[in-house]
């Protein structure tokens, strides 16, 4: 078996997979560096030069590559087609009220979990945002959490808009990242849902048992507008599987879209999974005006079974939100 992994920088996901002693791999970096494996010993060859290496040598060996180089050398929207505009990097002391504004109370979707503005839902954490669903008696609820928008203070219209984030898990808990559009009421204001997950082990959702496509290892994209008659049109849900079991709370993925006038694309790390043509009136309405940025963590109203003391708390962990434009 040969299975082949390409290092972009301080690639995250690509730990723990450099050490697979069963198997023979190859590994391919910037440079022309090429390591090539079979059980436990190691080659690393760069023009004609070959040097041994056992897995303690291997492992430090990628250890200081991964040091070397910027951390956001690994998200495809840094590279050379696309412009950074704006970005929140959460490394400050505390959530930035200038870019963020926290909904509060019960929102939408007869959702039960009451959002906050406490420091107990949404904090600051080792440079990361984090938005903590609890279950806890407040406000006549039995779950709080935390819903951050930019509605009124950053807004964008097409580009590249990427997350970088670790999600919950559980049974019932729908962690989204997602824009809405900032003239018109729900749906023809538009709304595109970047990343979703329901968690859990799903035996019932929307009415329909037995959801196996859903879980804590599968991330959806959709998107949402009305028709000509304002009625909700569904862009229909797009899936991402990671493979073996693999949990999204297990490690930090980067969720994103590419968005121009003709159409959106979504994005699992490098992966294009699902594609949107803008091709309608009605669409128009809704994805050619600029869009406001959404985070937030939910209870999902209608998965079965929901949430207990096992699930929660849930932390979902965001490292950064970026913006970007392509390049002229």
């Amino acid at each position: 078996m040969c299975v082949s992994f390409v290092l972009k920088g301080n690639s995250r996901a690509a730990n723990g997979l450099f050490l697979l002693p069963l198997f023979r791999h190859r590994f391919s970096m910037k440079g022309g560096a090429v390591i090539t494996s079979s059980e436990n010993q190691h080659v690393m060859s760069r023009k004609g030069t070959a040097v041994k290496l056992n897995s303690f040598v291997l492992a430090i060996f990628f250890a200081l590559i991964q040091s070397v180089f910027p951390q956001e050398a690994n998200s495809p929207g840094a590279k050379a087609q696309w412009k950074l505009v704006w970005s929140d990097e959460f490394n400050g002391p505390a959530i930035d009220k200038s870019v963020w504004n926290y909904e509060i109370g019960l929102i939408r979707n007869k959702e039960p979990q009451y959002y906050t503005d406490r420091a107990e839902n949404s904090y600051i954490e080792n440079g990361t945002l984090v938005i903590e669903t609890r279950m806890e008696n407040y406000q006549g609820a039995p779950y709080t959490s935390a819903s951050l928008n930019t509605r009124g203070k950053k807004a964008f219209l097409y580009g590249r808009i990427e997350m970088r984030a670790k999600l919950p898990k559980g049974n019932a808990i729908w962690p989204a990242f997602w824009t809405m559009g900032e003239e018109g009421g729900w749906p023809r204001c538009g709304e595109i849902d970047i990343m979703e997950m329901w968690g859990g082990e799903i035996e019932e959702i929307w009415g329909r048992k037995g959801n196996n496509e859903l879980g804590d290892g599968v991330t959806t994209g959709c998107i949402h507008y009305a028709d000509e008659n304002g009625k909700h049109v569904s862009g229909g849900l797009g899936k991402y599987r990671l493979h073996s079991g693999a949990k999204c709370a297990d490690a930090y993925h980067i969720y994103a879209i590419e968005w121009d006038a003709d159409g959106v694309k979504w994005f699992f790390d490098d992966v294009n999974f699902k594609n949107f043509k803008i091709d309608t009136d009605a669409k128009r309405q809704g994805f050619q005006q600029p869009h406001f940025i959404l985070v937030n963590t939910a209870i999902s109203p209608t998965a079965k079974p929901g949430p207990t003391t096992d699930t929660l708390p849930q932390k979902y962990y965001i490292d950064y939100v970026r913006v970007y434009e392509r390049k002229r």
